[in-house]
């Protein structure tokens, strides 16, 4: 018995009706499903799919496994928090009940919240009894020493959630010892800071620009905390008009909450000091270091409307789904804006009642990185953040396309998989010569002497290669192998056939 195989039929696409909200699948996530169900019938790359968030990814998550037919399903979050509710979701496929994707007679999946760490082949082979296993990686990873090599047969679906993720080894070890499944990494940002690929085709990208025109997500504003005076410290000077905007906000009939966010946890011990002494807000702070039934208490208590917020060390910044946290006091900012989105993500949702718009609180400041227009007096973030994530996107977009059409290396003493092109950082100085002749850019290239060729790939689409040159060399006082060193130098080349003109980037000028 295959169970997604045999209940393919069961799911249904229903078109949410204008101004109806639930009465069916969003215009997102109706794209996204489409778009992994075309990608699988002529590609074996794995599937990217960038979604906002707070627009339905996990509902597009949850339904994959039907569509495909899959036989057993892996799913990888980014935290236990995160794990829990997406196997709360596809256990009681709640949400594609509710739009009418699935009838409410549809049984559930056998699933497993993997909650520990796989240590024998007897483990990996008990899974088999499943059909989703929801999990994080460092239960399931052969990164880790204490994980076997699973059979590679085990699941023909892999579902990544918070792929931004993805090129850390831990997750990319998962990725790898399934490379004959299909592959379905989900994320909001397929950018990171440090420039690491996240592997697979951008198979659809639903913009942050399109989620507010759709009004999945709200209006953002910023508060700036000010002191005039210049006498009050921030911290407090954040409590102060957090208490300020929460006050207002419940006169006004909205039933929001507050987050808290830092980045240390003695700064947490700290900030709850401010607030008891400052407002009169219920906090609660939870961090990484507490455990699951501890978070779990507190987000119930959260809820039930027993607390007024929560204090924060870089928890529920993604993934978490509570659409009524609506104020964030930030008293450490993010440096990335990968991240900086997620966590705005949190709090723009529209999909509860008595809701409206969030706000961010924080002292106006200039952030050392592609932030600091975020956290200045008079910004406003609505038109910010859609014109920052719509410009990062295309540029993944633009930056995909070109290198997505190198070819196969035509010198590959290097693996081209450990060198994606995406991390590859030329400087801007470039020679420019006239020629005569056509330039063929697929022509083997010797360089000079030490160094040698260890990659050369070229794209016929845009007549540029890539090359790699590598060396070593010993000082002039010792031959010994302890003092040599090794280089590495790179050479970017485009040919411009209607201009003859050869443009030449090096590393070594």
């Amino acid at each position: 018995m295959n169970y997604f195989r045999d209940r393919y039929g069961k799911l249904a696409y229903p078109k949410e009706q204008a101004g109806s909200p639930n009465s069916g699948l969003r215009k997102a996530q109706l794209g996204a499903m489409h778009a992994v169900a075309a990608h699988f019938t002529n590609s074996a790359l794995p599937a990217i799919i960038v979604m906002p968030t707070g627009s339905g990814k996990t509902a597009v998550l949850a339904s994959v496994p039907y569509m495909l037919g899959s036989q057993r399903a892996l799913v990888i979050t980014p935290s236990r928090l995160v794990r829990e509710q997406i196997a709360d979701e596809i256990e009681e496929l709640r949400t594609l009940k509710r739009l009418g994707a699935l009838s409410n007679d549809v049984e559930p999946p056998k699933l497993l919240e993997l909650k520990k760490r796989i240590t024998s082949a007897a483990d990996w082979e008990s899974l088999r009894e499943y059909d989703v296993v929801v999990a994080a990686p460092p239960s399931v990873s052969p990164k880790y020493a204490e994980v076997p090599p699973p059979p590679d047969e085990l699941f023909d679906l892999l579902l990544i959630d918070e792929a931004h993720h993805a090129p850390a080894e831990s997750w990319q070890a998962v990725l790898n010892a399934f490379q004959s499944a299909n592959r379905v990494l989900f994320t909001a940002t397929p950018f990171r800071r440090d420039g690491r690929e996240i592997k697979g085709k951008l198979t659809y990208v639903y913009h942050l620009r399109s989620a507010f025109e759709d009004q999945i997500f709200g209006k953002v504003r910023f508060s700036p905390a000010v002191d005039p005076t210049g006498t009050i410290s921030e911290d407090i000077l954040i409590a102060r008009e957090t208490q300020r905007i929460f006050d207002a906000d419940r006169a006004a009939g909205l039933r929001h909450f507050v987050m808290v966010r830092t980045d240390q946890k003695s700064r947490a011990e700290q900030l709850e000091k401010v607030y008891r002494d400052n407002t009169t807000l219920r906090l609660q702070s939870i961090n990484s270091g507490h455990s699951l039934k501890h978070v779990s208490k507190s987000i119930e208590r959260l809820r039930a409307g027993e607390l007024d917020g929560v204090i924060c060390v870089d928890m529920m910044g993604e993934g978490f789904d509570f659409p009524n946290l609506k104020i964030a006091a930030i008293h450490s900012p993010h440096r990335s804006l990968a991240v900086t989105l997620q966590f705005i993500g949190r709090f723009a949702r529209t999909n509860a009642p008595d809701i409206g718009a969030a706000t961010f609180v924080s002292v106006p400041q200039e952030v050392n990185s592609d932030l600091s227009r975020l956290f200045r007096e008079g910004a406003i973030w609505q038109d910010i953040i859609t014109d920052m994530h719509g410009g990062r996107v295309q540029s993944e977009e633009e930056n995909r396309e070109i290198t997505d059409s190198f070819e196969e290396p035509i010198v590959g003493v290097i693996d081209s998989d450990d060198v994606p092109l995406t991390a590859i950082e030329p400087s801007h100085h470039v020679k420019v010569i006239r020629v005569n002749d056509d330039i063929d850019i697929h022509a083997e290239i010797k360089l000079p002497s030490p160094l040698e060729v260890v990659l050369h790939r070229v794209t016929t689409d845009f007549e540029a290669a890539i090359i790699i040159g590598y060396e070593e060399d010993s000082p002039t006082w010792s031959k010994l192998d302890a003092f040599i060193t090794k280089q590495h130098e790179l050479f970017v080349i485009y040919y411009h056939q209607q201009s003859k003109l050869l443009f030449i980037n090096a590393s070594r000028r």
